[in-house]
């Protein structure tokens, strides 16, 4: 074979440009998404809503002991930021501001006149909220127990690593990842972009989930992989292992980010402002994305295709990193990046010590239904 003066031979080098061209368009995209989602929320901060909830139980439910109200209107007090919001949950007697709406405004009305049509108001409104946070607490308590008693009860057997689905080297495989996410941003995006000028937005990202997975499907069939690890039995105990090591480290990394920053980290995903604002069938849609659709493709994609991939050639260790790495900041939400990364590692450790797709899956679907437990917990 023909080399040139450096010992590079000419065959590989156009691959190798292209490799190159490839990252830096997949970066500039990254860059343009990162940008996007810096931008502040109209929503505002989620926990204001979930805040709202707890103060208007605590001050117009009935039956509540007195240690009860206080313990719930002060865990409404540590969630709320707003000097004016936190005056009227204290009962002090400021006058309602524009951007004071819900509860909160009704409360403080309910302050300055007594009227007692606001306050059968408010009694109904502390229904419902009660009724709301018993229905998320009941599914939270239900992924807890299914993770506890996994954890605890379930046989802990050695399952061993996966078998690859991709066979690849890996500067093909991440130039195959990085042309499926720059067709995704560029091609697909800009269609979907006209499109959605005359669909709502729940519509264009369902359209654009499916044309995603879509190309997703088309690259790995294309691949041809031996193996899909769809059929492999594995421990239930690395799945709840694995949700409270989640829980662990992203508490730790959060922890970590608000003291150095001196700032909450909050996800600036789109998906949250269509939760927060959508009707009960657009959340149940969301719900079903979130839930059971993203945890599926993205396991295949990251977990069964990428890492199962270059750990053949590179090793666990250094395939963990980089899947977990792409899997993070793919996301493109900029506080949450840390939190992803952490999240990447457990799905990842998970994949490699059971062998199976389904347990990541799995554990992947829990992480995200506690995240839309919490978002139900807030939506208006």
């Amino acid at each position: 074979m023909t080399r040139s003066d450096d010992g590079l031979t000419l065959r590989k080098l156009p691959f190798g440009l292209f490799l190159a061209w490839l990252t830096m368009v997949f970066l500039v995209g990254l860059g343009l998404r990162f940008q996007a989602n810096l931008a502040p929320s109209e929503k505002g901060d989620p926990g204001m809503l979930l805040a709202e909830r707890l103060a208007l139980i605590s001050k117009f439910s009935p039956n509540l002991s007195s240690a009860a109200r206080e313990q719930l209107l002060g865990a409404a007090l540590v969630l709320e930021t707003d000097p004016d919001r936190k005056a009227i949950m204290e009962d002090r007697l400021v006058e309602p501001k524009n951007d004071l709406r819900g509860g909160v405004r009704l409360m403080a009305e309910y302050l300055r006149d007594q009227d007692s049509e606001k306050k059968r108001e408010l009694e109904a409104a502390a229904k419902a909220a009660s009724e709301r946070l018993v229905l998320c607490a009941a599914f939270f308590g239900a992924l807890l127990s299914c993770a506890l008693i996994w954890s605890f009860l379930s046989q802990n057997r050695a399952d061993g690593g996966p078998e690859a689905m991709s066979s690849l080297p890996p500067p093909r495989q991440l130039s195959l990842f990085l042309g499926w996410d720059v067709l995704n941003l560029f091609v697909v995006g800009t269609l979907i972009a006209l499109v959605a000028k005359a669909l709502p937005p729940l519509a264009s990202l369902v359209l654009a989930q499916l044309v995603g997975y879509g190309l997703l499907i088309g690259m790995l069939w294309r691949t041809r992989p031996v193996t899909w690890n769809l059929r492999r039995a594995f421990s239930l105990a690395w799945v709840g292992r694995g949700y409270f090591l989640c829980y662990l480290l992203v508490f730790v990394i959060n922890t970590l980010i608000s003291a150095l920053s001196g700032t909450q980290p909050t996800s600036k995903n789109p998906l949250v402002g269509l939760f927060l604002g959508g009707s009960v069938w657009q959340v149940a849609v969301l719900g079903v994305l979130v839930v059971f659709v993203g945890p599926f493709f993205e396991e295949l994609l990251f977990r069964g295709w990428l890492l199962g991939g270059l750990r053949q050639h590179w090793g666990d260790v250094r395939a963990l990193l980089v899947s977990a790495g792409l899997f993070a900041i793919i996301h493109a939400d900029p506080w949450a990046t840390p939190a992803l990364f952490m999240l990447g590692l457990v799905f990842g450790g998970v994949y490699l010590r059971t062998g199976s797709l389904w347990a990541c899956i799995l554990l992947h679907s829990m992480w995200n239904a506690t995240t839309f437990t919490f978002l139900l917990s807030n939506m208006p």
